[in-house]
């Protein structure tokens, strides 16, 4: 059984910028795969391949990660009981809905929130943790489980053009910025603010945001994988390997072997201008 942890997320309808704080970061070494519970003011028994793995699972909450083999995986999402059966065939109640998920064995996200009619639906998200980072800056997704489209604009904190995006229901994209702190606005289609809020960027991270609904209004659930930076640009030594830094009496061998040809040159020309002098 996987124990759920509860992220801070923050919501605003104006337009002053507040702060989201994102569960624990993840190492990369130990990524797998999570479940983010989006759904509003639902309490579920989550149930994976038909064995409960998250008992109580309540809103806002992010569990995980665990490794899954690849390949089709199902999730079964009752209403949470206070003894809930270890096997989903021993429910006596009927799940409030069944999602079926594959796998690739790449680190995601499987998201579960409302569609259209208020009924739980499922997104995996693939969490963009190639190609490394670049040295100086940090990565971040914004995704959009639904039930409908948003408009998201990233801009530095400290100023500066954002960066525009629709995203359709089930849509995500991602952006390297430069570490920091940046300011991620969320609109709906009539140009309503959802969510005005700073998020933290961090070196060499990645930090995923999905934006959901929830009784309190939108909310941003922030989740980080680290340890994706690439080292800075190696400084050139000009010796294109060709010399063994390691081994200084090669170096000083190689280099009287010149010094001896070029006394040799000097030697041989000196002869043959005193022949022909004669």
């Amino acid at each position: 059984t996987t124990e759920p942890t509860t992220t801070e997320p923050t919501t605003t309808t104006t337009t002053q910028p507040t702060t989201t704080s994102a569960v624990p970061p993840v190492p990369i070494g130990e990524a797998g795969v999570e479940v983010l519970h989006a759904l509003p003011d639902t309490p579920v028994d989550a149930y994976l391949d038909g064995q409960l793995s998250i008992p109580g699972f309540g809103s806002g909450e992010i569990a995980g990660p665990v490794e899954l083999e690849p390949g089709p995986h199902v999730l079964e999402l009752f209403a949470a009981s206070d003894d809930p059966p270890t096997e989903a065939t021993d429910r006596a109640d009927a799940p409030l809905g069944t999602s079926e998920f594959d796998v690739t064995g790449q680190p995601s996200t499987l998201v579960v929130a409302p569609d259209t009619t208020g009924r739980p639906t499922t997104y995996l998200f693939a969490e963009a943790v190639e190609p490394p980072i670049p040295a100086g800056e940090g990565r971040l997704t914004v995704r959009n489980p639904g039930p409908h489209p948003v408009e998201v604009a990233i801009a530095p904190a400290a100023g500066g053009p954002p960066v525009e995006q629709k995203l359709e229901v089930g849509d995500a994209f991602t952006v390297d910025q430069p570490s920091g702190n940046v300011r991620v606005t969320i609109t709906d289609a009539a140009g309503q603010t959802l969510v005005d809020t700073l998020v933290s960027i961090p070196e060499g991270t990645l930090t995923s945001a999905t934006v959901a609904e929830s009784a309190d209004g939108y909310q941003l659930y922030l989740q980080r994988i680290e340890g994706l930076g690439s080292p800075p640009d190696g400084i050139p030594t000009g010796d294109s390997g060709l010399l063994d830094r390691t081994s200084p009496a090669r170096a000083w061998g190689l280099l009287l072997a010149v010094v001896s040809s070029m006394l040799l040159l000097l030697l041989v020309g000196h002869q043959r201008l005193q022949h022909r002098n004669r």
